[in-house]
C-alpha cells in the first residue's frame, strides 16, 4: 500500500476519535522524500479532519522524511525521539499540535495499513 492509500485509512481513524481531535487546530505538512518529494496535508480544526495532496492549506507544522522512514514510523518499527534526534525526521513549526496528536494518535492506535 503505498502513501496515498494510507491516508485515507488513517482517516477513517481520525473521524472515529474525532471527539478527542476538538483540542488540535494545525495543519500538519508531510514533505515524503523518495525518488522525489511528495506533499501531503492533513488537516485539523474543531473534530475535523480533511486530507490533501499537494499544498492546499497554510501549514502549521511540517514534518520532512523518507517514505520508508515515514512507514517504519507507522509501523511502529522507528522510535519517534531517535528519529528526530539523528535527524531522520525533520519538523518545523508548531510542535505542540503535533505533540497532541501524537498522544491521541498513541491513545487510539490500532494496526494500521502497511504501505
Amino acid at each position: 500500500m503505498d502513501v496515498v492509500h494510507f491516508l485515507p485509512s488513517l482517516m477513517e481513524v481520525l473521524d472515529e476519535i474525532s471527539d478527542d481531535l476538538a483540542s488540535v487546530d494545525a495543519v500538519f505538512q508531510l514533505e515524503l522524500t523518495n525518488s522525489q518529494t511528495k506533499i501531503y496535508q492533513l488537516g485539523i480544526r474543531a473534530g475535523k479532519s480533511q486530507w490533501a495532496e499537494g499544498v492546499q492549506f497554510a501549514a502549521t507544522c511540517i514534518i520532512k522524511m523518507s517514505v520508508k522512514d515515514f512507514s517504519d514510523l507507522v509501523q511502529g518499527k522507528m522510535n519517534p525521539t531517535m528519529a528526530l534526534l539523528t535527524g531522520r525526521v525533520k519538523i518545523l513549526g508548531d510542535r505542540k499540535q503535533l505533540q497532541k496528536l501524537q498522544s491521541i494518535l498513541k491513545k487510539h492506535y490500532r494496526e494500521m495499513p502497511v504501505f
